[in-house]
């Protein structure tokens, strides 16, 4: 029709992009400030937290691993072509011998880590099948997640934490 203009007040669309790395839709206020500023792309990191009657699975960074001796979750970073799912149960079986019947979106972290930004793409793991089995023979353990806030974990994962309290 002549003269008519398709109007909307919803631009939303408009600022969506697609990382074509990861394949993962990031929309405005995902992101830290400081990151977008520094024009650096953040590392993707996908993140599994396994949990199984009622208990978390963590395990405990290597000696010769960056931030050695912390708990954490499984997870590491995302392959080119994969999606942060199918990354994070990868990792989890990778790391932990376990498979994840599902994999719920939990949350998704930035951390303006000093020198490398990285955004967290976590995933809960309900009920994996198999027997822990960790690569390198990590420390792991099944714990409460009252206790969680008590473990030495990376600073990224207290916002993980904290995502985890509003889900169980």
């Amino acid at each position: 029709m002549a003269g008519s203009a398709i109007r909307s007040t919803d631009h939303a669309h408009c600022f969506a992009s697609t990382s074509r790395r990861v394949g993962w839709v990031v929309r405005p206020g995902e992101a830290s400030t400081t990151t977008e500023s520094r024009a650096v792309d953040p590392v993707e990191i996908a993140l599994a937290v396994p949990i199984r009657d009622g208990l978390v699975l963590v395990t405990q960074r290597g000696a010769d691993q960056r931030l050695a001796g912390l708990w954490e979750f499984p997870g590491g970073k995302i392959e080119d072509g994969e999606i942060p799912s199918e990354a994070a149960g990868r990792e989890l079986r990778e790391e932990t011998g376990l498979q994840a019947s599902t994999l719920d979106p939990l949350t998704i972290v930035v951390h303006d880590d000093p020198d490398t930004p990285l955004r967290f793409h976590v995933f809960l793991a309900r009920d994996p099948v198999g027997e822990v089995c960790t690569d390198g023979g990590r420390p792991w353990d099944w714990v409460d997640p009252a206790g969680l806030a008590d473990l030495k974990m990376p600073e990224a994962n207290r916002q993980i934490l904290r995502a985890l309290r509003w889900r169980s």
